[in-house]
């Protein structure tokens, strides 16, 4: 198997420091267009898209790309990399240091996830996974672990699932970048990751590469029917999900 992890380490790179020299805070919130997925894009966006798109191109890398602006660019191969350029997006606009370019590769759908590659854009830590090769984290590798920490999506009004994680006890988080928060689970910094919550709207490209960490890790992501995650490449598909390592908490919430 060909790993891939210098071609997208030197994307995140390249999208960080674009990124850190967006010293104009007014035009950080300009709005570009639309985006295949359906929501506005803003000029961070666009920047961190362009550069993905390019150096895949660049470097001929062997995939069609999934991402959230562009939605789906055919370039004649098999398997898919599967982007959100920049997951976080109100942290990167409003100077909150949670906020990472996720990228994972693939086939059709989450049953051929292979590479989850997701870097915090504010400080470069780097998580990377590929299939039987167990989670780094900075090249190291890292473990699930028991904290006791739960990161929640709240809501406006908490609903029976969520209620059920809060009478657990524990520390809870609302973090606000789901791919870092995937990562962290699958690192041992958190058990639990849950946006289940009514206004939670997931995408495909949201939870790809955490996705592909997680079961790396020996965990499971589950939808809203809390069956096993399997998105495919329409970024205009929302669900639900939580996510754990630990296959008898996720049974205990099932």
């Amino acid at each position: 198997m060909t790993s891939y992890y210098n071609n997208f380490e030197s994307i995140g790179r390249e999208a960080m420091e674009a990124l850190n020299s967006m010293l104009d805070r007014e035009a950080r919130f300009e709005v570009t267009g639309m985006g295949a997925d359906g929501t506005a894009t803003k000029v961070p966006d666009k920047i961190c898209e362009d550069i993905i798109i390019n150096r895949v191109r660049d470097q001929d890398l062997p995939f069609n790309i999934v991402s959230e602006e562009a939605g789906i660019v055919q370039r004649g191969y098999r398997e898919y990399i599967m982007t959100d350029p920049l997951d976080g997006t109100y942290n990167a606009l409003n100077g909150i240091p949670f906020y990472s370019i996720s990228i994972a590769t693939m086939g059709q759908d989450f049953t051929t996830l292979d590479t989850g590659f997701i870097m915090n854009l504010s400080n470069g830590d780097i998580y990377y996974s590929e299939k039987g090769k167990g989670v780094k984290k900075n090249g190291k590798p890292r473990f699930p672990a028991r904290t006791g920490s739960h990161i929640i999506n709240i809501g406006s009004d908490p609903d029976p699932f969520t209620a059920q994680i809060l009478k657990m006890g524990g520390r809870r988080r609302i973090l606000g970048c789901a791919s870092l928060e995937m990562a962290l689970v699958a690192t041992g910094s958190a058990d639990l990751v849950s946006y289940m919550s009514p206004e939670s709207k997931i995408r495909n490209i949201d939870i790809a590469a955490g996705t592909a960490m997680i079961r790396e890790a020996g965990g499971e992501v589950l939808d809203s029917g809390h069956k096993v995650m399997n998105m495919g490449l329409d970024v205009t598909l929302r669900d639900k999900f939580y996510a754990a390592c630990d296959r008898k908490l996720l049974e205990d919430l099932r």
